[in-house]
């Protein structure tokens, strides 16, 4: 699969034999648009660069190995505090927040849309693109394309930053994604269709939500989330907004 939703093998510059695997960022979602920006997959970890102009800049590296052993929250909680740097122009990212993203359904504590200056305003683009990353990482197997898409996994499931980033976002984009099955026009199916499409979709939600209220209830989230710089508030907080009255689902009753 060539192709992603947010990303797309770059095979003009691309060596998968080598394992060689770079992808184009598509911030619209669109498969077209192209904002400059490459991910670069190998052995030491990804990197996001800007290029254009006879130029590369380095906008975020994750190292593998740095990261396993110590702290992926150091590195994400990074992107709040840096601007755009060498004259590249990150607010196209945020041109469109396309239907189809984690950046659409994410709380607006991540979001942090602001224009007092342009290191705040370059917030939400830097985040977006982590977003936009999960989403393929998890919705699409467009990265299954790089030969080390096992190191990739890894940080998901041996980092607990990552993790619980990876299951936050998952939750909220499946609890819109049932609202939207909820809401949507069924005069052209039936009802056995209707059901059916509410149980598919309510069960995504349902181990969604119990992956990240495990996540929530972890002993370990007090201090990550604490620390986080703003990915997450603090644990009793995330819970309420799962569990508010107004925004619980009740499956039962729709089924």
């Amino acid at each position: 699969m060539l192709y992603g939703h947010f990303f797309k093998l770059d095979t003009t510059v691309s060596d998968i034999e080598r394992g060689i695997a770079i992808f184009r960022y598509c911030p619209a979602g669109d498969g077209n648009t192209d904002d400059k920006i490459r991910v670069a997959f190998s052995s030491g970890g990804i990197e996001f660069n800007a290029v254009g102009g006879g130029k590369n800049v380095v906008i975020l590296r994750i190292p593998f190995s740095e990261n396993l052993r110590k702290s992926f929250a150091e590195t994400l909680a990074d992107t709040s505090d840096r601007d755009a740097g060498e004259g590249f122009d990150f607010r196209a990212a945020t041109a469109t927040d396309a239907k189809n993203s984690y950046f659409a359904t994410f709380p607006e504590n991540v979001i942090k849309k602001t224009k007092r200056s342009q290191k705040e305003e370059m917030k939400a683009p830097l985040r977006k693109l982590i977003l936009d990353f999960l989403f393929d990482f998890q919705e699409t197997s467009i990265f299954e394309m790089s030969p080390h898409h096992s190191s990739l996994l890894g940080i998901s499931l041996e980092n607990y930053f990552a993790r619980c980033l990876a299951a936050k976002a998952r939750y909220y984009y499946k609890r819109t994604s049932y609202q939207n099955i909820l809401k949507e026009n069924h005069e052209a199916t039936t009802l056995e269709e209707q059901k059916a499409r509410r149980e598919f979709y309510g069960e995504m939600l349902f181990n969604a939500e119990k992956e990240w209220t495990d996540c929530i209830r972890d002993p370990r989230s007090d201090k990550t989330f604490r620390d986080s710089n703003g990915w997450f508030e603090p644990s009793e907080d995330e819970l309420k907004h799962v569990y508010r009255p107004y925004l619980n689902i009740c499956l039962s009753e729709l089924l």
